[in-house]
């Protein structure tokens, strides 16, 4: 399920084509098959769209102003970030973002490994892969597409939840809510105490054969790349 925003001051209106310069076999992909989602039956792989040089970092609850740039900026292996970067929903129990590109580019274990390493501080609550931006309108093109903590499951039986409940609990991901206008679809999300991402859980749900449906909530916007500064050498 896709959704189609525009973040704060981070973000630019959809009216920025993207511009890759690297063909997607040399970008450094080299997990494909962990990256794709389920369509009924059919895997979608996502590794033609692998971005090589951005992640995505969620925070948790508590993580605030300061707390949350410090947990990327002091790794210096990001262009540095303010507090204008930081982009929220404005809704309870959403976490704060942060999209935040690399030095250099990285392979996708490269880029895995810098995920651990994120995942490690107390703040940050997940982080994922991004990709290439897929939806346009004319000309005007999204620049990337994110997945964030949420993905969307749909039940066969609206009055029965003992499976979504089972297999939440044994993926330790958390059923947030109800679809206000399908009583049969919930919104789960996973963190990083989860047994996998967002995206991993999403297809693990799918597979079990146990829902109509499981799929990761894509989101599809514009980066603006003419803001970001490098960080300073450290002495």
């Amino acid at each position: 399920m896709k959704h189609f925003l525009i973040f704060g001051v981070l973000l630019t209106v959809i009216s920025c084509a993207p511009e890759y310069d690297l063909d997607y076999s040399e970008s450094g992909c080299d997990c494909k098959e962990e990256l794709y989602y389920s369509y009924g039956d059919e895997k979608v792989f996502l590794d033609s769209l692998f971005l090589n040089d951005h992640l995505l970092v969620g925070f948790s609850e508590q993580a605030q102003g300061e707390e949350i740039l410090d947990a990327v900026n002091e790794t210096g292996m990001f262009h540095a970030t303010g507090k204008g970067d930081i982009f929220r929903s404005g809704q309870e129990g959403k976490a704060d973002l942060l999209l935040v590109q690399t030095l250099t580019p990285k392979t996708c274990t490269q880029l895995k490994e810098i995920i651990e390493e994120l995942q490690s501080n107390p703040a940050v609550a997940f982080s994922n892969l991004t990709f290439k931006g897929t939806f346009c309108i004319g000309d005007d093109c999204s620049d990337v597409m994110l997945y964030t903590d949420e993905f969307t499951v749909k039940v066969k039986d609206e009055n029965d939840l003992s499976d979504l409940q089972s297999v939440a609990q044994e993926t330790n991901t958390k059923i947030k809510e109800q679809h206000k206008l399908m009583p049969d679809v919930y919104v789960l999300s996973a963190d990083k105490t989860s047994k996998g991402n967002s995206l991993q859980m999403s297809n693990y749900f799918q597979e079990t054969g146990k829902f109509v449906y499981a799929e990761p909530n894509f989101i599809e916007t514009c980066f603006n790349r003419d803001s970001e500064k490098p960080l300073p050498d450290k002495e």
